[in-house]
């Protein structure tokens, strides 16, 4: 019920300011729907697959003190969210404060992203809450650090700053090895769509079988390459897993965009991302592990579909039903196959559940209930 009336609340204020179009009290309803979200993700109590790794890790985390004869190299995790994790504790040696804190940054960056790159900030907020706020609050949370910064980074990038956006890109790296594909942004970027960036998918199609291979002779870190191995050893997809790809990730992106420049206008955000979001929709069809570097567009896929949804419904030369018609068309497109996933049979890991479970029903550190099945899920999925 708790998620339920936020999701009332977030369309409450999509139908409010977005599409009736008041400006009384806008302001205030962005921080209100702000700090309810920090709340949801602060104050859960072992709500998440992932979360269940972080919590137990943190009881070993070293204090700041410690931190000095500590041996970074033998912890899974980089080191700079173990000197964020140490520097929670040291304050409060209580996980919830560490995720409270957790949760204030990474919410804060992404709405204040949001609200700089579109006018339809309700909207794109709503999708956000519907998507990948608990993917990025109670699951990859070194991860979703390393997405923020690279969101604060984003001018630099566009602006070709690229001391500062490497820098930042290092900091993304030092939380989660993911962020080392930012790194290859800049060359992407110079792609595009033209022969060498066609070249450049051809070839790394080419070239997937040798891959391993190529990381071990050519990378001298071993938490580099022990994590891109890691991505490669992944199991690969099926024929019928290739094809659901190509065209959620590869096939409707183009489809939308295209809509959007031929139907509404031309859309030039984040046009400097684009070859580079193809590009790694193609890598993760031939290397699955390498699905999770899409996440670093997540909050810019929002920004435009909320955009392209209002960008519709305020296209007034077309009759309102025409218009809620297209709108529920394309939401349809965006909706269907994330239930789908939320609602994959996990039963197998344990009875009567579903993927939703590892979230849903919600627990605070109030009343501290505790779902064990959450683990089994998670451990079951993770192959564990």
């Amino acid at each position: 019920m708790l998620y339920l009336i936020i999701f009332i609340l977030l369309l409450y204020l999509v139908l409010k300011y977005d599409i009736i179009g008041i400006e009384k009290n806008k302001n205030i309803s962005y921080y209100i729907a702000l700090f309810v979200l920090i709340l949801i993700a602060g104050l859960r109590y072992k709500v998440g697959g992932d979360t269940l790794t972080y919590f137990e890790d943190f009881i070993n985390t070293p204090y700041l003190y410690q931190l000095f004869s500590f041996d970074f190299e033998e912890h899974s995790f980089e080191p700079f969210w173990i000197i964020f994790q140490s520097i929670c504790k040291s304050l409060i040696n209580d996980f919830a404060f560490f995720q409270l804190i957790h949760a204030i940054f990474v919410n804060t960056i992404i709405f204040w992203f949001i609200k700089k790159n579109t006018a339809y900030y309700f909207t794109a907020i709503f999708l956000y809450f519907c998507w990948p706020f608990f993917y990025f609050n109670m699951e990859i949370m070194r991860e979703s650090i390393a997405i923020a910064l690279f969101l604060i980074g984003y001018d630099s990038f566009k602006n070709k700053k690229w001391i500062t956006f490497y820098s930042i890109a290092t900091i993304s790296f030092l939380f989660h090895s993911s962020a080392l594909v930012l790194f290859l942004f800049p060359f992407l970027k110079a792609l595009r769509f033209n022969f060498f960036g066609f070249l450049l998918i051809a070839l790394t199609i080419t070239l997937s079988s040798y891959y391993k291979n190529l990381i071990e002779v050519g990378f001298f870190f071993t938490r580099i390459s022990s994590k891109l191995i890691s991505y490669l050893d992944t199991e690969g997809l099926n024929i019928n897993g290739i094809i659901i790809g190509f065209l959620l990730n590869i096939c409707l992106p183009i489809f939308f965009i295209w809509f959007h420049q031929k139907f509404i206008l031309k859309y030039q955000k984040f046009k400097d991302l684009f070859f580079a979001f193809i590009f790694l929709s193609f890598l993760s069809l031939i290397i699955q592990g390498s699905y999770r570097f899409l996440n670093y567009f997540t909050v810019f896929v929002i920004i435009f579909l909320a955009d392209f949804l209002m960008g519709i419904l305020k296209k007034k030369k077309e009759s309102i039903l025409i218009r809620i018609v297209f709108v529920s068309f394309f939401g349809s497109l965006i909706v269907i196959p994330k239930i789908h996933d939320l609602t994959l049979d996990t039963s197998k890991y344990s009875a009567k559940t579903r993927k939703y479970n590892k979230w849903y029903p919600y627990s605070s550190i109030i009343y501290k209930e505790e779902y064990y099945y959450r683990s089994s899920i998670y451990e079951g999925s993770m192959g564990y």
